[in-house]
């Protein structure tokens, strides 16, 4: 007789190992899955021969001009696991004694595990495992949070089955496994009503154990037909990492990668006002051959005087040294401490334990002290959106 696993519940809309929402500002509670979004279309904004797939997909959403969206506000999508993902995990599951026929159970597992997140195995599913095999490396796993985390960082619920095949059911996956979390992407243009929400998503791609591995979402994005693939979506206010209203604001942009996105729409906003404050954007990339996103954008608006100063940190430049965006701040040190003191708002967006903690100690030299960052915080001139 099978051990009856404890069923973890995961928060709304997703969760990582231990519970914790993956969002710090997630949609608004109440909000809505929107699933008539129709995908009109994606443009490759990184060159064929790049391993980098960086895509701005436009997206329309019927509903959307009820939204209120602004410059720096993010959508969330939900789409399936892809169908090959679900193929091979369907085929390690154990047929469950109620069904009768084990194609039966296979063609009912195949149908249904899309809707699961079936990339970062649960707390919930390793104990599980540890508990119907008696398998004391899991156990100890789940007993490790630090071990825990970085082994489902390395293998996803696939590679767990094929170590411990024929173990759960279809049914236990369904208990022990959240739905496929929603992923947000920040708007990349300015929104006007009518028009469709455009987004900048890099299809995450890698090899593990000798697998191809393609993210969620992302990969779910880039093989939906267009025009006239169908998605799941529902706004992400951000209203803390909006534009101050005062036109002759200065703004201090920082990002990488498609941390640009806002950033690309907060100019596109700034020049549309004529806002005769000056922009700084730090924008770290490999290099700017492959990865200059939103070039002639940016060409033009350095030409016009919609971007007043541009530093790009490229960390693996044709010709070296290397550089990251916080130390393009430190090396700017006396100019962005001067700009800062002068009133400007500063915007960081990238990935929280990469761009997020970098530059947040680069402020800190800058200013001298982290009392000083706080105080730029408790001003309102400190905004962060991180993921």
């Amino acid at each position: 007789m099978d051990t009856v696993c404890a069923i973890h519940p995961e928060p709304p809309g997703g969760g990582d190992l231990f519970g914790r929402p993956h969002h710090a500002n997630p949609a608004p509670r109440g909000s809505t899955w929107h699933e008539n979004a129709r995908l009109l279309s994606r443009h490759r904004l990184t060159p064929v021969p790049s391993d980098r797939q960086i895509w701005a997909y436009r997206i329309e959403v019927p509903e959307a001009d009820g939204w209120g969206l602004q410059a720096g506000d993010s959508v969330e999508l939900r789409l399936l696991s892809s169908r090959p993902l679900a193929d091979a995990v369907a085929a390690l599951l154990r047929s469950s004694p109620e069904t009768r026929a084990a194609e039966a159970s296979l063609r009912s597992a195949t149908a249904q595990l899309p809707v699961l997140e079936l990339r970062t195995p649960t707390k919930a599913l390793i104990q599980c495992l540890a508990d119907r095999t008696g398998d004391a490396a899991l156990r100890q796993l789940t007993e490790d949070p630090a071990q825990l985390l970085a082994t489902a960082q390395r293998v996803d619920v696939l590679e767990l089955l094929r170590r411990h095949p024929q173990v759960l059911t279809l049914q236990d996956l369904q208990d022990l496994l959240p739905p496929v979390r929603p992923r947000a992407y920040s708007l990349a243009a300015v929104p006007h009503p009518g028009e469709p929400l455009e987004l900048l998503v890099r299809t995450v791609r890698y090899e593990r154990d000798g697998r191809v591995q393609v993210g969620t979402v992302s990969g779910a994005l880039e093989r939906l037909p267009a025009p006239g693939g169908n998605l799941y979506v529902r706004p992400r206010p951000a209203p803390l990492f909006h534009l101050p209203d005062p036109l002759g604001t200065d703004v201090l942009l920082i990002g990488s990668g498609v941390g640009i996105a806002p950033f690309h729409a907060f100019l596109q906003e700034r020049r549309a006002r004529r806002d005769p404050g000056r922009a700084w954007l730090i924008f770290g990339l490999r290099n700017r051959e492959e990865d200059l996103l939103y070039r002639r954008d940016l060409q033009s608006w350095k030409r016009d005087g919609t971007l007043w100063r541009l530093d790009l940190a490229e960390s693996r430049p044709e010709t070296p040294p290397a550089r990251h965006v916080q130390k393009v701040l430190l090396h700017a040190r006396e100019q962005v401490r001067a700009f800062l003191r002068g009133g400007a708002h500063v915007y960081v967006c990238g990935g929280a334990h990469t761009v997020g903690l970098g530059v947040r100690d680069a402020l800190i030299q800058v200013l001298d002290g982290e009392d000083a960052l706080m105080e730029l915080a408790a001003e309102g001139r400190h905004h962060e959106d991180v993921y």
